[in-house]
């Protein structure tokens, strides 16, 4: 996939970096301002994003995102001070990260707050969420819709709240046999997708004899295709067929390497 940057998107940075190999997506009515800005492969930014605002054209503006991200519509990152994520953080609709907070008189008692977010690897921050300055959120934390962060996030823990509070893990230990069963509804609920949409390909979809965390694509003419779901890898041919598969565990928040965008949605 080649980089595609939308002809109502404005881009307005003194150091753009990104991948000339392609991979990055920018949506419609997205603004993209500041010093820097340093986006990693497979990086997509939906419609009426904002990156930049007040104070963007200071010295300390940045805003970092690793491989595999996703900002959704509507969302503002200030990048007054540096914004870096983490690779695949993603942000629901409408999320706002501030990096500046001032109005208020602070010779009258009011605070101003300044300072920059991080974004550690695998977080998910989730629809209408709000981060003020100074904040970082743990690798693989969850911050749950409509929530204001005001401390840090801890690895792996989800919080909700105004302001945010610790409310439980965002991920769990699963056993082999918890894995399996998984795994088994994934593959009739992926064999329904495939039927409901396509008409029926001369391929079947199962699971590995020894109930071994694969799902195989069989082809009538061809090698299997194989995708592992401990190593999250793709093994043998890969067509449309395989693409769409992909595409639908993708939904399901699990990413096969290498990661790319040949498919649509």
């Amino acid at each position: 996939m080649k980089n595609f940057i939308h002809p109502t998107a404005m881009i307005n940075v003194d150091e753009f970096i990104i991948n000339e190999e392609g991979g990055i997506y920018i949506g419609a009515n997205t603004k993209i301002e500041g010093r820097r800005v340093e986006l990693g492969d497979m990086c997509y930014i939906q419609e009426n994003v904002l990156i930049g605002g007040g104070g963007c054209w200071e010295s300390t503006s940045l805003f970092k995102c690793g491989v595999g991200c996703l900002i959704s519509s509507g969302s503002i990152i200030n990048t007054n001070h540096p914004v870096i994520f983490g690779d695949n953080v993603g942000l629901s609709p409408g999320v706002k990260l501030y990096t500046h907070s001032h109005w208020q008189n602070i010779l009258e008692g009011y605070t101003a707050r300044f300072g920059p977010i991080t974004v550690g690897d695998d977080a998910y921050i989730t629809g209408d969420s709000i981060v003020v300055p100074n904040i970082k959120i743990g690798r693989g934390a969850m911050v749950c819709a409509n929530s204001t962060v005001m401390s840090h996030v801890p690895d792996y823990k989800m919080v909700a709240g105004n302001p945010a509070k610790v409310i439980g893990e965002a991920r769990r230990e699963l056993s082999k046999q918890a894995k399996g069963r998984i795994v088994k509804r994934l593959l009739k609920e992926l064999c329904e997708y495939m039927n409901d949409k396509f008409m029926r390909t001369a391929i079947w979809i199962d699971q590995d004899e020894s109930g071994s965390e694969e799902i195989r694509v069989h082809y009538a003419w061809d090698e299997d295709t194989i995708f592992d779901l401990n190593t999250y890898e793709v093994k043998g041919p890969q067509d449309w067929i395989t693409d769409e598969i992909r595409n639908f565990l993708r939904r399901r928040g699990i990413k096969f390497k290498p990661i790319y965008w040949r498919y649509g949605g």
